[in-house]
């Protein structure tokens, strides 16, 4: 995300969850002809890559490390 490239990933509950929308979610029960589907869409067609991209870089403001840092200090802090 970080990075600016469009995003592919499985429908793992992880992956859903951390991406929340900004990814293209290629589902389980097919997922090698899905996989290519995905990626196939993202080179081409422009619009949904670039959708992906300005969501990938809004949701990787939601993560960073001194943002992690902080909040693993104050839990020992509140301990």
């Amino acid at each position: 995300f970080t990075l600016g490239s469009p995003v592919v990933c499985s429908d793992a509950a992880a992956f859903v969850e951390l991406s929340a929308g900004a990814a293209s979610v290629v589902e389980g029960d097919a997922f090698t002809e899905g996989l290519g589907e995905a990626i196939a869409r993202v080179l081409d067609d422009e619009e949904h890559a670039e959708r992906l991209r300005v969501a990938g870089r809004d949701r990787a403001h939601a993560f960073s490390w001194r943002d992690s840092a902080e909040k693993v200090w104050q839990l020992h802090a509140d301990l």
